[in-house]
C-alpha cells in the first residue's frame, strides 16, 4: 500500500495573504529587519569576538539591488550608535577594481563615511564621498537609513541592526548583470567585514533600468504620466502685492515648465496665489488640446498648496491642515485615480514637532480615503502619491511615516497603515540632478549649504518610475539646455529646485517579485524564473511554457494545458494548489536560469508525472 505524503506548506494556506504576501516585496527597507534574517542567502557572516576593544563587532553584512535601489544591511553582536561611529560602507559599484580607489582588492566608486570631522555642525554628520566626483551630505545620497531618528545625535537610538538604501541613479556605473563588491569597516583599525582579503558581491539583476548620463528630459514614453512639485519661494511668477517679481524672473519659470510639460504639478509657497491665477498661466504657457487646466487649492485656512491637472480633479478636501488632498482621475492612463497629498511642512529643526503632527494628520486622512471609511471616498482602485516641501531629510522619522504609514518610534503618534497594497511602503521617486549626482532640492540663497527637503513618493506596487530628475540649469552644459530654450541662471528663480517624475502602470503584477520589465518583454521572476509577457495575461515561462496567468495579493493563478489552473508564490513555490484535484503538487525543481520543468509529483495520485516540452516564442 503507498503511504500518501502531504507537503508540509500546507499548513500555510494557500488563501492567507497575510501569512503569504511579505515574500514578494524582496528586500524592504522599513527598520523591519526579518526580511534579512529569511534571506540568510543575501548575507556574509562574520563570527562574534574578532572586534578590538571598545569598537563595533560586526557579524554580517548584506546588500540587494533592485529597481528601488541597493539595500544595505548591516548587524553587530552589540548595540551601537551610527550617527557617532567611525562607520564606512566602501563600494566597487562596477565591480572593477582597476576603476575608482583601491582597496582591499576593491576600486572603491562610492563610500558612505559616518565619521564626524572636529567642529561638525551638522544635525547628521555623514557624507557620501564619490571617487570621480565631489563629496556631499549623506542625506543627498541615501534615502533610508533605518532605525530612524538619525537627524540629530542627540535623538539617535542605538540598535544592533541598520539599513539603508542607496538609489540606482546615486550608483556610479552600475551595470546591469553586474556585481557590486561592499567592505564595511569600523575606522581605520576596527572591525573589518568581510574580513581582509574576502570580499561580498551583490548581484544586479539583468534588464535593470539605469540612467547614468541623461540624454534628454523627455519621457521614456509619450504615454507616461509625469509629475512634477516645485516650491517656487514666495508665490513664485505671482508675487504680487509688495513681492514684485523682478524683470525676466516668470521667465525663468515659464521655460522650466514649458521644458518639462508635466501632466500634474504640486506648486508650493502659494499662499494669497488663486487657483484662477494658476489655470489662466498655465492655460496660456501649456495649452492643452482641449479645454483648461484642472487647477485646485484647499479652501480652509492659511493654505500654500496649489495643485494643477491636465486630468480632472473628481474632489478636494478641506480641512485646517497645510496640505491639499486632490482625487486626481488618472484611470484612462495608470488604471485608476490618484489621490495626490500635496504638503508643506514645517520647516527647521525646532519645529519636528510640528512636522510629525502635520503628517499624522495627512496620512490618517489617506487612510480613511483609501480604505473607504471617508464621506467623499471614492468607488474603485487608488493609488496614493505624496508630493512637495517635506522639509525632512532621508532619517527623519516623519518621513519614514510618510513613507511606511507609521512611526519607527511608536511613542511620537500611532499610525498604522500601509499606504501601498501587499503592506508596501510608498517608494521614493529620489529625482536627481541631470549632471551631477546629487539629491539635494533646496539651496540657501544666503549661503552654500544645499539639503533634500523636496519628495514625490509614489505606489511601488501599482506604478512603474520611469524617469526621475531635478531641475538644475546652473550644472547642464550649453548644448543640452539649448534645445529647450533653457539659460544656465532659470533654476536661480527660486530656493528649491523643479522636481520631475514619469511613471507608466505595472506590467507585471507585484505577486511575481519581480523587476517591472522597461525596455524588454522578458522579466525574471524571483521564484518562477524567466517569463516572457506577451499581453492580455498570457506568458510564457521557461519552465512552464505558455500560460494564462492572473495575479492576487496572495500569490499568482497559472493555467496552462497539462494542469489546468494551479496556484502557487514566491514562498510556496516548487510546490503549488491544483485547482483540479483540489490537492497540491510539486515541480520537479529547476535551476536558476529558468529551466524547463520536466515532471510535477502530484499527492493526490502520490506519483510523478512527466510534463512535455514547450518550444519558446519566436
Amino acid at each position: 500500500m503507498k503511504t500518501k505524503v502531504i507537503p508540509i506548506l500546507i499548513l500555510f494556506g494557500i488563501g492567507n495573504a497575510a501569512t503569504l504576501h511579505g515574500s514578494h516585496a524582496g528586500i524592504r527597507v522599513d527598520g523591519d529587519f526579518s526580511d534579512w534574517h529569511a534571506r540568510p542567502q543575501l548575507l556574509h557572516l562574520d563570527p562574534s569576538g574578532d572586534a578590538a576593544p571598545g569598537g563595533i563587532d560586526f557579524t554580517a553584512v548584506g546588500g540587494y539591488m533592485s529597481a528601488r535601489g541597493l539595500a544595505i544591511y548591516i548587524r553587530a553582536a552589540e548595540p551601537f550608535r551610527l550617527a557617532t561611529s567611525q562607520v564606512r560602507i566602501s563600494l566597487d559599484t562596477d565591480g572593477d577594481a582597476e576603476t575608482g580607489r583601491p582597496f582591499l582588492g576593491l576600486g572603491i566608486d562610492l563610500e558612505i563615511d559616518f565619521r564626524q570631522e572636529p567642529g561638525d555642525p551638522r544635525f547628521y554628520p555623514a557624507q557620501a564621498v564619490y571617487t570621480n566626483g565631489p563629496t556631499v551630505a549623506v542625506a543627498a545620497v541615501v534615502t533610508d537609513i533605518l532605525p530612524s531618528g538619525l537627524n540629530n545625535i542627540s535623538t539617535h537610538p542605538e540598535s544592533a541592526e541598520y539599513e539603508l538604501l542607496i538609489p540606482v541613479s546615486m550608483l556610479p556605473a552600475v551595470t546591469p548583470g553586474g556585481r557590486i563588491g561592499i567592505h564595511v569597516r569600523d575606522g581605520n583599525t576596527g572591525d573589518f567585514i568581510p574580513d581582509i582579503g574576502t570580499t561580498h558581491h551583490i548581484d544586479v539583476p539583468e534588464g535593470l533600468l539605469t540612467e547614468n548620463d541623461f540624454t534628454t528630459l523627455d519621457r521614456r514614453h509619450p504615454g507616461d504620466i509625469r509629475i512634477a512639485s516645485y516650491n517656487v519661494y514666495h508665490e513664485g511668477p505671482w508675487r504680487g502685492d509688495n513681492r514684485g517679481i523682478p524683470g525676466g524672473e516668470e521667465d525663468k519659470f515659464i521655460r522650466q515648465l514649458v521644458a518639462t510639460q508635466p501632466d500634474i504639478i504640486a506648486f508650493q509657497e502659494m499662499w494669497s496665489t488663486t487657483p484662477a491665477t494658476v489655470r489662466a498661466f498655465l492655460d496660456e504657457q501649456l495649452p492643452l488640446e482641449e479645454g483648461s487646466w484642472h487647477v485646485v487649492k484647499n479652501r480652509t485656512g492659511s493654505q500654500d498648496c496649489i495643485t494643477a491637472s491636465r486630468f480632472p480633479v473628481t474632489h478636494v478636501w478641506d480641512h485646517s491642515n497645510r496640505f491639499t488632498a486632490a482625487l486626481i482621475d488618472t484611470r484612462d492612463v495608470l488604471g485608476f485615480q490618484s489621490l495626490i497629498i500635496n504638503a508643506h511642512t514645517r520647516a527647521h529643526v525646532e519645529n519636528q514637532a510640528r512636522r510629525i503632527l502635520e503628517t499624522d494628520n495627512f496620512m490618517l486622512l489617506a487612510r480613511n480615503i483609501m480604505r473607504g471609511n471617508d464621506a467623499n471616498s471614492p468607488v474603485g482602485e487608488i493609488g496614493l502619491f505624496i508630493v512637495g516641501d517635506l522639509n525632512a531629510n532621508a532619517p527623519k522619522t516623519e518621513l519614514t511615516a510618510a513613507r511606511t504609514g507609521r512611526f519607527t518610534q511608536p511613542a511620537l503618534r500611532s499610525l498604522d497603515y500601509a499606504p501601498d497594497r501587499h503592506g508596501l511602503p510608498l517608494a521614493d521617486a529620489a529625482p536627481r540632478h541631470t549632471h551631477r549626482r546629487s539629491l539635494a532640492t533646496w539651496k540657501s540663497i544666503t549661503t552654500s549649504n544645499t539639503q533634500r527637503l523636496d519628495y514625490i513618493l509614489y505606489p511601488q506596487s501599482r506604478v512603474t518610475l520611469k524617469r526621475a530628475y531635478t531641475i538644475d540649469t546652473t550644472s547642464m552644459p550649453l548644448d543640452f539646455r539649448q534645445p529647450y530654450n533653457l539659460v544656465r541662471t532659470d533654476s536661480d528663480t527660486s530656493d528649491h529646485l523643479l522636481m520631475i517624475a514619469d511613471f507608466a502602470p505595472r506590467r507585471i503584477d507585484y505577486a511575481w517579485e519581480a523587476e517591472d520589465p522597461v525596455v524588454t518583454d522578458w522579466f525574471h521572476s524571483r521564484w518562477l524564473g524567466s517569463v516572457h509577457i506577451y499581453g492580455g495575461d498570457f506568458y510564457y515561462s521557461r519552465r512552464h511554457g505558455h500560460v494564462y496567468a492572473h495575479a492576487g495579493e496572495s500569490g499568482v493563478w497559472v493555467h496552462n494545458q497539462d494542469l489546468g489552473w494551479w496556484h502557487s508564490n514566491a514562498l510556496a513555490y516548487p510546490f503549488a494548489y491544483r485547482n483540479d484535484t483540489r490537492d497540491w503538487i510539486y515541480f520537479r525543481p529547476a535551476d536558476d536560469v529558468g529551466a524547463k520543468v520536466s515532471a510535477y509529483f502530484d499527492f493526490s495520485a502520490n506519483e510523478w508525472i512527466p510534463l512535455p516540452a514547450t518550444p519558446p516564442p519566436p
